[in-house]
């Protein structure tokens, strides 16, 4: 195995498009590794995220919004409906003492 990694080596060197820390990241922390990713790019990323996040917060309070109206639409529409019931039963009830 030692002339394999040898040999990975030497051909990532020639290349020159790889280093050593690439292929064998360096381990700082739990499932945290060093040279991965540097700052700029970090912060574009935490920047995306954000960005992103911020999109659905909107997104998640119109939905909100929408839901309380057609809720509020709703239960207007429930009590119109118990009021025409109860004129009906006043109406009803006073044509029967009518009679």
């Amino acid at each position: 195995m030692a002339e394999e990694e040898k040999k990975k080596r030497v051909v990532v060197e020639s290349l020159g498009w790889l280093t050593e820390s690439s292929i064998m990241p360096k381990f700082v922390g739990p499932g945290r590794t060093a040279g991965i990713l540097d700052n700029d790019e970090h912060k574009h990323f935490v920047r995306e995220v954000h960005e992103e996040v911020n999109q659905a917060r909107e997104r998640l309070s119109e939905l909100k919004l929408r839901r309380q109206e057609q809720a509020a639409a709703d239960r207007e529409k429930l009590r119109q409906a118990y009021l025409r019931k109860q004129v009906e039963k006043l109406k009803s009830a006073s044509k029967t003492e009518q009679a």
